[in-house]
């Protein structure tokens, strides 16, 4: 959500699409960006579950701090980081509307992310 209008106005992307649905991107670009990043996270839960919490066979276990810690804390340090600089950035192009959205879809993303977990 907040790259595509990032690099547009940057002038690293550009597109042709005359129906555009988000920062003048066709939606191809987002089915392409789900697929790359639901594959990925399949990828990582299989190769490394237990940097999920998961155990070898899919069940959810507890996570000892100091099995975790520099994979917790870079995601714990990353995520926040992002989440203030893409919105941030797209601010200083003076793009606040899709800051919002930027923000909005980064934040509901954690919510999501933080309820799965509980729930696992």
């Amino acid at each position: 959500m907040g790259l595509e209008p990032l690099m547009t106005a940057e002038g690293y992307w550009r597109w042709q699409d005359p129906a555009p649905v988000w920062a003048g991107a066709p939606w191809p670009n987002f089915l392409g960006w789900w697929a790359v990043g639901t594959g990925l996270s399949w990828a990582y839960a299989r190769v490394a579950p237990e940097m999920f919490g998961v155990g070898a066979r899919g069940a959810a276990r507890p996570v000892l701090l100091e099995e975790t810690a520099p994979s917790r804390l870079s995601f714990a340090v990353a995520y926040p980081l992002e989440t203030f600089f893409l919105p941030g950035g797209l601010l200083l192009l003076g793009r606040a509307r899709e800051a919002a959205v930027t923000l909005a879809a980064m934040l509901a993303a954690f919510v999501l992310a933080r309820a799965r977990r509980r729930r696992a």
